[in-house]
């Protein structure tokens, strides 16, 4: 797992949403970025429980039309599962 540029320590990528950010125009990884960001500093604050988050239902970030999938961890972090860019949305609708 990686962690994502300026963002807390509870903040992670796993390597297949490294590479398609990696992949994003500028504008859209930079914004994901700091969303994401803020996310983990308020998920930082507040417990998640025992269990972590439910892995089956994914939150979703979008950021003009690419998606961010991520998950909240046992300590309160996030960690980001996926990114689909906005062409492939396009095409799976």
């Amino acid at each position: 797992m990686r962690s994502l540029p300026s963002a807390t320590k509870g903040a992670r990528v796993t390597p297949a949403a490294a590479n398609a950010l990696a992949l994003l125009p500028g504008r859209v990884a930079e914004l994901i970025f700091a969303r994401l960001a803020e996310i983990a500093e308020v998920a930082a604050l507040a417990p998640v429980g025992d269990d972590g988050w439910d892995q089956s239902s994914l939150l979703h970030l979008k950021v003009y039309d690419s998606l961010a999938l991520y998950s909240l961890d046992r300590d309160g972090g996030i960690l980001v599962h996926d990114v689909v860019p906005a062409q492939n949305i396009s095409r799976a609708g």
